[in-house]
């Protein structure tokens, strides 16, 4: 992924709407990543994916018996 400065694209727009249906352009900001600009295909693609689902975590058979008494 390309990076580039804020001011850049002011004064490059078309070009970089280019680049971004090749692949995602980052946009810095003294030296900070504070966004990116990606194609509208690959933001749909993004956007319509399942969101994962968080693993539960993993509790003693000791503990979950207890928590199970106490209800």
């Amino acid at each position: 992924m390309q990076a580039i400065s804020a001011t850049d694209p002011k004064l490059k727009l078309a070009t970089l709407l280019n680049r971004a249906q090749r692949e995602p352009v980052m946009i810095r900001s003294n030296d900070r990543d504070i966004a990116v600009m990606l194609s509208a295909t690959e933001y749909q693609r993004l956007s319509d994916r399942p969101r994962a689902i968080a693993p539960r975590p993993r509790i003693d058979a000791k503990l979950a018996a207890l928590l199970d008494a106490s209800d």
